[in-house]
């Protein structure tokens, strides 16, 4: 959304005027306040246990799709749990994904050996970023700046949940389960370690959000209607208008802006 508004002129005006494009409305909130997700995986080599990754085959596929039984049903991330980086919060900040194979790099690599990964992921997000033309050209890519960690503490959570992790992984039925650490290769890994294993394998949880934030303030784009400020008969409807990340996944609330979108459009007639 943030790219097609200002491409139609509807964004940071003196921006829009060095790429040559008309301004139909200064506003300077449209691609700014990038807010999203991030996650880094631990992985950890599984014994007397199977792996999802073996399950894939033509007959399992056919049974998932036409059956809707098997194990190729499974939605990977099978179990989960939110929880407080520090006593201190209000509302759990973490959350974690669990999955029955070794899960990294958006899942395009195959395992290798029998594994479990869980997800640390960050959902009470302080650090921002941002969306930028490059070209008036609709065919160029715009500049895409998530800003992951630029809060230093958004990383201190994330050490924290790795710690937590650890903590869960060595105790109770799951630790007899562990073989071997695979990422990071450690059991109690330091925070060097910690820290290289996120830039090798942190990544987005694909909930960007909030460059078209919703607000009557300074720098929000649309209003409570869903309204883009400045322009007649125009409205956001998706999960850019959220001004700030919720500590969860972006799905049902997206759904949820949508129709309540339906609902502002009908009765508007």
């Amino acid at each position: 959304s943030p790219q097609m508004l200002m491409l139609s002129g509807i964004g940071p005006g003196a921006r829009l005027r060095s790429l040559g494009i008309d301004v139909v409305a200064d506003s300077s909130g449209v691609g700014q306040n990038l807010q999203d997700h991030p996650v880094s995986g631990a992985l950890y080599y599984t014994k007397d246990t199977s792996d999802l990754a073996e399950f894939l085959s033509l007959g399992n596929m056919v049974k998932a799709q036409k059956a809707g039984r098997g194990p190729l049903t499974s939605n990977v991330a099978e179990s989960g749990a939110f929880f407080k980086s520090r006593d201190d919060l209000d509302v759990p900040d973490m959350q974690l994904h669990v999955a029955p194979s070794g899960f990294y790099d958006n899942g395009l690599h195959e395992p290798v050996r029998r594994a479990i990964t869980v997800a640390n992921t960050l959902v009470r997000v302080e650090s921002k970023g941002h969306i930028k033309l490059r070209s008036a050209d609709p065919t160029w890519h715009p500049e895409i700046e998530p800003g992951y960690f630029d809060d230093g503490a958004d990383l201190d959570a994330m050490l924290a949940g790795f710690a937590t992790i650890g903590e869960v992984i060595s105790q109770g039925p799951l630790a007899k389960h562990i073989d071997e650490p695979w990422e990071p290769a450690s059991m109690k890994p330091t925070t060097d370690e910690i820290l290289a294993s996120i830039a090798r394998l942190g990544q987005t949880l694909y909930h960007p959000v909030a460059t078209c934030a919703m607000g009557t303030i300074e720098g929000s784009v649309v209003g409570p209607d869903l309204k883009v400020h400045g322009v007649e008969g125009l409205r956001v409807a998706d999960a850019s208008v959220m001004p700030r990340v919720p500590r969860g996944n972006t799905n049902a609330p997206t759904i949820m802006v949508g129709e309540k979108a339906a609902d502002l459009i009908k009765e508007s007639r």
